[in-house]
């Protein structure tokens, strides 16, 4: 009776967890990545090896970005994230988005280095 209970539990948090999360679905369907993701863990298996294999995918993820008209969806994980490599789209993304994951920012910081993205929220809207 248990594992009945448990099995039923667990189907109805995987329900709620997927409806939950249709906006999100939603938004990854619009922007294609192009690029092969594996179930559970999405395109993590990019970001594998050493630091030349590393900006090997980058340049592969802003290519194919290019190819599919300047935006493009990977997952990493259960975590959407947005390719974009049009700068004036960038500017107006990262200006007005102020909720910025450290993890992430950490991460990017160490690829690109700082920049005006890398600004804290409260210090991130500049008139110029």
């Amino acid at each position: 009776m248990f594992w009945q209970l448990l099995l039923v539990a667990a189907a109805v948090g995987a329900a709620y967890y997927h409806l939950s999360r249709r906006r999100l679905y939603r938004l990854a369907a619009q922007a294609p990545s192009g690029l092969k993701a594996y179930p559970i863990i999405g395109h993590a298996y990019m970001f594998t090896g050493s630091y030349e294999d590393l900006m090997l995918s980058l340049q592969k993820i802003g290519c194919v970005t290019n190819q599919q008209g300047g935006l493009a969806s990977l997952w990493l994980a259960n975590r959407l994230f947005i390719s974009m490599t049009d700068p004036t789209a960038i500017e107006v993304v990262t200006k007005a988005c102020l909720d910025k994951d450290e993890s992430t920012l950490r991460c990017t910081r160490m690829v690109i280095g700082n920049g005006s993205i890398f600004a804290p929220g409260k210090n991130s809207h500049y008139s110029f």
